[in-house]
């Protein structure tokens, strides 16, 4: 059973964090987030345009080929953080097609490896692939970190396994994910097909428990690709993952309960399809789908499957799409046995609104646009796994679903967005949102023979407002971008056993390239501090500066020296309640591309 844990996540793990050791230096900053900046502008954050010209974040541009419904290790994401241009998503395998080979690796103070690697070969005819790989980890200490009461008073999260340093208080631990995939795309006069099979291990330990999952993605896309006058447009996706999370608990059975092993099956469907007509319009439907069932320490299921017909209209400054989301939502009519506690039972609503408007008020300068949207989600397993590495049956608290359905009511925003000259960018915007159901961060005493307040989560209802600031300055060669995030919910006022997320995050990056030769970056990112209650006890997780700064120093177009140094200011950063990586960390390595 040992050698089945480790075989498939840390021989993997292993073998390249020992590459990355093996190049000269140290490595990437790592933040307890496992939110890795990574200078890889050939997979970086793109969008593509829709087939209609429709800068519009629907079923026309959401698709990639590697369309994925995990939000990784960030929070779940409402209204508040919608992007009117850009998705995340990795480009298709032309938008790096010349760039044979991409590597870049590394390793630090603290043990922080990371790799990056792409192979693209040089190919004839209208097939692309690619093989790709990364990893990201950390091993060492974890500041012990716990719910602050109002009071002053430290409660301990982890009590269980901690030693002494300068009146200081730590436990040892780990976070590893490793990805290895193919991908690739079949171009014909017309449309496309393109697929991406890729393994995912994650490796986590703290003091009450260990963890190995392995999961196994496969997913197929074809579409459309066409500028015609009037045609038929079509894209589909389909999406298989296959994953298996086992877990060894530490604190006997004064956690409870205890779910050493859970298989997941998700399928996703994505597809939307009709004519486009005349140039300027087209109505389309989109057919939703996705299926999560669950074996071994948990026998459960859930489903949803949305319908959505919309019309979108295109002319020049004005582009609109209106449209009704149908959500049908199936769950489980029984009780879990084991948890004794209801999985995925809320009950979202079946018609949202689905509207977006975008007008251009100067052509290229100021543009004002509006969405109005809402929905359901069964918030799989294996995407609160990625939400948080540390995700566990262990964080259960008396009564609380370790999966639940997220309702978002209605959620309304607006914004404006632009430039001035040909330097200076921007993105102003607003809105409110009401969620039925979501989840929330949460600090949770377990049983009385275990002191301390755990990390925890919880499904609630709540009501947010929220505004968003992006600036953005290119002078060539000096670039500044920054953003500040403002978000005031009714978590705290109404007395919810859960922590309120962040009123008001902030960030700015400033860098300077010299002769595109040397590079010298600072960057910063603070958050006030979270306001909770627990067990009728006041907590609030502190606020935080993180500092950091990098530079590179480019040999040639093909190699180059980095260094990124991160928390400068040594602090106690809790991305997430609970877990803090142990101050300072340094990074060198080495970047190819060949």
């Amino acid at each position: 059973m040992i050698a089945m844990k480790t075989v498939n996540i840390f021989r993997i793990s292993a073998l390249l964090a020992l590459f990355a050791a093996a190049l000269p230096g140290f490595s990437q900053n790592l933040d307890p987030t496992v939110n890795v900046s990574r200078d890889f502008e050939l997979r970086a954050l793109e969008a593509e345009k829709p087939s209609l010209g429709m800068e519009v974040p629907d079923s026309v541009t959401r698709f990639n080929l590697d369309f994925d419904y995990s939000v990784l290790s960030k929070p779940y994401k409402g209204a508040y953080e919608f992007t009117p241009y850009a998705l995340e998503m990795r480009p298709e395998p032309d938008a790096y097609r010349e760039s044979r080979l991409w590597l870049r690796a590394g390793a630090g103070y603290g043990l922080h490896p990371t790799l990056d690697f792409v192979w693209s070969p040089r190919l004839q005819g209208n097939f692309r692939m690619s093989v790709y790989a990364s990893h990201d980890s950390y091993v060492g200490r974890y500041r012990n970190v716990g719910g602050l009461l109002s009071s002053g008073s430290r409660y301990g999260a982890w009590d269980s396994d901690r030693e002494a340093d300068g009146g200081r208080s730590f436990f040892k631990g780990y976070e590893l994910q490793t990805r290895i995939g193919t991908d690739g795309r079949y171009d014909w006069d017309g449309g496309c097909v393109s697929y991406d099979v890729s393994y995912l291990g994650i490796a986590t330990r703290d003091s009450v428990n260990t963890r190995h999952y392995d999961a196994l993605n496969v997913s197929a896309r074809v579409r459309s690709v066409r500028d015609d006058y009037s045609y038929f447009f079509y894209d589909a996706a389909l999406k298989l993952r296959y994953g298996v999370d086992r877990l060894d608990y530490s604190c006997g059975s004064a956690l409870l309960p205890q779910i050493p092993a859970v298989n997941e099956t998700l399928l996703d469907l994505r597809t939307s399809f009709g004519p486009v007509i005349a140039g300027e319009h087209a109505v389309l439907v989109d057919v939703d789908g996705r299926v999560a069932t669950y074996g071994r320490s948990l026998s459960s299921h859930a489903a949803n499957l949305v319908i959505t017909p919309k019309y979108c209209y295109v002319n020049g400054r004005f582009n609109v799409k209106a449209g009704i989301r149908i959500d049908l939502m199936k769950r489980p009519d029984e009780l879990n046995e084991l948890l004794g506690t209801p999985l995925n039972r809320r009950k979202g609503q079946i018609v949202y609104p689905d509207v977006y408007m975008n007008f251009g008020i100067i052509e290229g300068a100021l543009d004002l646009y509006a969405r109005v949207g809402g929905g359901n989600d069964i918030n799989p397993y294996s995407s609160m796994l990625e939400r948080n590495h540390f995700f566990s049956a262990a964080w259960l608290g008396e009564g609380l679903p370790l999966l639940e359905n997220s309702v978002e009511r209605v959620s309304a925003m607006a914004g404006l967005r632009g430039r001035i000259g040909s330097r200076f960018s921007y993105d102003l915007n607003g809105g409110w949102l009401f969620n039925a159901s979501a989840p929330l961060d949460a600090l949770t005493a377990r049983a009385a023979d275990v002191p301390g307040l755990f990390p925890s989560i919880c499904f609630a209802q709540y009501q947010c407002a929220f505004a968003s600031l992006r600036l953005g300055l290119d002078t060539n060669p000096f670039d500044l971008d920054a953003y500040l995030d403002y978000k005031w919910t009714d978590v705290w006022t109404k007395g919810l056993d859960a922590i309120e997320p962040s009123r008001l995050v902030g960030g700015l990056r400033a860098e300077y390239n010299w002769n595109r030769r040397i590079t010298v970056g600072l960057d910063c990112e603070s958050s006030v501090n979270r306001r909770g209650h627990s067990g009728g006890m006041e907590v609030f997780v502190p606020w935080y500066l993180d500092l950091g700064a990098d530079f590179e120093y480019r040999f040639s177009n093909g190699l180059s020296l980095w260094l990124r140094a991160g928390n400068l200011l040594h602090q106690t950063i809790q991305r997430r309640p609970g877990y803090s990586e142990n101050g300072v960390n340094c990074t060198i390595g080495l970047s190819f591309n060949l």
